[in-house]
């Protein structure tokens, strides 16, 4: 089997310590720990955070000026720039990897078909999370384009004729 390089971006701006459970889902993957890196690019995060975070070896943060996540030049296009990955994972700071063999299973369909550029794996749905959180996990959504995908219109919609 090929392991490319895989990058996980993560732009946050963390007050809490939320990240650690995704640092410690991708410390747990079965996967050559030499091909991972996580790109953090912070926004203004509280520094007990970040010093935790640094204490994984695969993790380099850089600042965000911007403050913002989303948008052009903000902190998924400063981590993608970055990164020095074949494959770039997009990774939310307040996720966590479902099992050990993530990689390894989101790879297959990059290794099945040559004309694959992207993979959109299933979320875990952690049970402490509210409501709106799993609920957008289970459609798997991000919160900010939950109005354009057919799930969370369907289920919007439903809601709406009640």
């Amino acid at each position: 089997m090929r392991y490319p390089k895989i990058s996980f971006v993560t732009p946050m701006k963390e007050q809490d310590f939320r990240v650690i459970r995704l640092l410690e889902s991708i410390s747990s993957q079965n996967y050559p720990k030499n091909k991972i890196e996580v790109i953090i690019i912070d926004g203004g995060s509280n520094p007990k955070v970040l010093e935790r975070c640094k204490e994984y070896g695969f993790v380099k943060i850089f600042n965000n000026p911007k403050k913002l996540a989303e948008g052009a030049g903000m902190g998924k296009d400063q981590g993608i720039w970055n990164s020095t990955g074949e494959l770039i994972v997009i990774a939310e700071s307040d996720i966590e990897l479902i099992g050990k063999n993530w990689i390894n299973n989101m790879l297959l369909p990059f290794n099945k078909h040559k004309d694959i550029f992207a993979s959109v794996p299933r979320l875990f749905i952690h049970p402490k999370d509210n409501p709106t959180n799993r609920y957008l996990s289970f459609v798997g959504v991000d919160p900010f384009a939950v109005y354009r995908s057919i799930e969370g219109q369907l289920e919007l919609n439903r809601r709406l004729e009640k």
